[in-house]
C-alpha cells in the first residue's frame, strides 16, 4: 500500500474527519494515476508539532478561511493546545500510521470552495486539493519510518 506522509496536527485531522483535503503544490495524478481512487496509508511525520501553527490554524478556522470541518476540527485543536500547554509536550502520534484514506482525483481549491483556502501559511502549497474520503482511524498507531511523498507501506503491517 503506497503512504503518505503529514506533519501533525493535520494527520490527526485526516484521521478525524475534520480535515477533508490535503493541500499540495502537485497534482499527483498526473505523476501516479494508478493512485487515484486508491486507500493510501496516513503516516504522521516524525516532525515535531509547532504550537503556533496551531495557534494559526485555529485563527484561519474562526475566520473562515480554512477547508477544514470546523466543528469537528476546533475541538479536536483546543484539546491538543491544552494538552500542549498543560504538559509541555504534543500528545499526538509521531513517525506512525494512524489511518488510511482513499485519495480521490486532485482539484483545484477555487474550483471547490471559490474563494481562497489554506490550512496553514505555506500557501504553495495550497496550488491542488487532494479530496479525502472513507477514513480509517487506527485504535493504535503503527510506528514507521516514514518519506516525503508517497512510499510504500507494507500491507502485513495493517490491522
Amino acid at each position: 500500500m503506497k503512504a503518505l506522509t503529514v506533519w501533525q496536527p493535520w494527520t490527526t485531522l485526516i484521521v478525524e474527519g475534520g480535515k477533508p483535503y490535503e493541500f499540495r503544490h502537485w497534482n499527483y495524478a498526473s505523476r501516479f494515476a494508478s493512485l487515484v481512487d486508491q486507500r493510501s496509508a496516513i503516516h504522521a511525520g516524525s516532525r515535531a508539532m509547532r504550537l503556533d501553527e496551531v495557534k494559526d490554524i485555529i485563527e484561519r478556522v474562526d475566520d473562515g478561511l480554512s477547508a477544514l470541518v470546523t466543528e469537528i476540527a476546533r475541538p479536536i485543536l483546543d484539546k491538543i493546545l491544552a494538552a500542549h500547554s498543560a504538559l509541555r509536550q504534543s500528545i499526538l502520534p509521531h513517525s506512525a500510521v494512524i489511518g488510511t484514506a482513499i485519495i480521490r482525483r486532485p482539484e483545484k481549491p477555487y474550483d471547490l470552495f471559490k474563494h481562497k483556502v489554506s490550512d496553514s501559511d505555506r500557501y504553495d502549497h495550497t496550488i491542488w486539493a487532494w479530496p479525502l474520503t472513507d477514513i480509517v482511524r487506527f485504535d493504535e498507531p503503527i510506528h514507521y519510518r516514514g518519506a516525503q511523498g508517497f512510499w510504500n507501506f507494507p500491507d502485513g503491517l495493517l490491522p
